[in-house]
């Protein structure tokens, strides 16, 4: 997700956006796998806008990412947090079998029961060229596993207007509600001066909340979350300053489609995102997981995409209003180029069982930080990812304590004005 691939280091980079084939298998794979449910066979070109479409259309989900544009088997190889994590762990604890070749050159199937050790490092430690991946199979859940699930963007003004009730929502339903906290700006346009904070539009904070099986009336989940939002005495966002609770989450954007059975399986009949193919608007749960992005929006897999990206991803113990001022401060400054940070609350504490993966180290951590800047031209290279490695070390020294680089999405480069040095 960082274009310049630099976390990869010195070596061989391969190129999968050939290999797109995905498979939806209703529950007939061996007995070894110990999962009786529908599997996802894919090719490692796909994305996660196929996947979701392919496995929404048979009346599924998946634990995947949400950006539609990331692609599935490098996320699931970092470990992979999602929406459902909560409930159902990692996204590389959905992993059934892979099927790599190794470094003498032979294709090989690992699951539990063959070759275990690398199958466990290839979940979480995988991008550290242990082996290529080809093809995975991974986990589908039944629809009517989850109850109805609620999304809604909340605007805020200053970093302050969250505190304490904020840090205090995240722990009363760690397993279904996921919390984000976004300070972005989307660099100096002509539309600057009309902008409330100027390089700082909004502080946004993104609420999901993934009810439990049986939970089927919107109004329900409205009245849950409103319940919960009053308990910690939450502040109400902008434009909804003289409402309630239950009146400001009817802006939420809602999926209760928990009526529809699993019921199809299929080869190589879904669109490929980029390539043609239907409207990408396709609706659904899998709209609410992947920021709306449908099948034919332009990413790195399209020609004539020009949109770069330096990300550094971390993770850390704690989370301090210093922390917030930090990061709004930064974001406020303007710049030719877009730039945001995202606190993702990552303690779920009610974490699927372990699957003995690499990913297990990061289970203990409370935020996941990602510091990311983008970039048109070439130009703009090196102050975007110089403007990541100073928020990294200014965000560190309001915790005091060192980040622990999240690998699917972080890159080790540190940028210095005139050179770029390399990190461990």
């Amino acid at each position: 997700h960082g274009s310049e691939a630099w976390s990869f280091g010195e070596g061989l980079v391969l190129s999968m956006l050939n290999m797109r084939s995905l498979q939806v298998i209703n529950g007939n794979m061996d007995n070894s796998l110990k999962w009786d449910g529908p599997v996802l066979h894919m090719q490692a070109g796909v994305i996660w806008a196929e996947a979701y479409y392919a496995v929404g259309q048979a009346g599924g989900l998946l634990l995947g990412g949400s950006c539609a544009t990331v692609g599935t088997v490098g996320f699931l190889m970092g470990g992979g947090f999602g929406y459902f994590s909560g409930s159902l762990g990692f996204g590389s604890d959905q992993v059934l079998r892979m099927k790599v070749v190794t470094a003498d050159g032979n294709a090989t199937i690992i699951d539990r029961a063959n070759h275990a050790d690398l199958f466990n490092a290839m979940r979480g430690g995988g991008q550290v060229g242990l082996a290529v991946v080809s093809d995975v199979w991974m986990r589908i859940f039944k629809r009517n596993k989850f109850g109805c699930f609620l999304k809604i963007d909340m605007k805020y003004l200053q970093y302050d207007d969250l505190g304490d009730w904020l840090f205090n929502l995240t722990t009363l339903r760690p397993k279904e509600l996921h919390v984000k906290v976004r300070f972005q700006s989307a660099g100096v346009g002509k539309h600057w001066e009309e902008r409330p904070l100027k390089a700082l539009d909004y502080i946004s904070v993104a609420l999901t909340y993934v009810a439990e099986a049986g939970v089927k009336v919107k109004q329900d989940v409205i009245a849950s979350i409103a319940q919960m939002m009053t308990f910690v005495d939450a502040r109400l966002p902008l434009g909804c300053e003289t409402r309630n609770w239950v009146e400001c989450l009817k802006w939420s954007r809602m999926d209760c489609s928990i009526g529809h059975d699993f019921d199809k399986e299929g080869e190589d009949k879904y669109p490929i995102a980029g390539y043609g193919g239907s409207d990408g608007a396709w609706g659904g749960w899998h709209n609410l997981v992947s920021a709306e992005r449908g099948l034919n929006q332009e990413s790195l897999y399209t020609a004539n995409y020009k949109h770069r990206t330096s990300v550094k991803s971390l993770l850390l113990m704690k989370l301090t209003m210093d922390t917030l001022n930090v990061a709004q401060t930064s974001v406020m400054k303007p710049r030719d180029y877009p730039v945001y940070v995202s606190f993702v609350w990552w303690g779920n504490g009610h974490w699927g069982q372990s699957t003995d993966a690499v990913a297990d180290v990061h289970r203990n951590y409370s935020w996941l930080v990602i510091c990311s800047s983008d970039y048109v031209s070439e130009q703009e290279d090196l102050g975007a990812l110089q403007w990541t490695t100073q928020i990294v070390d200014q965000l560190r020294e309001t915790v005091g304590e060192e980040f622990q680089p999240y690998p699917n999405l972080y890159d080790r480069i540190h940028v210095t004005a005139k050179e770029r040095v390399e990190v461990d």
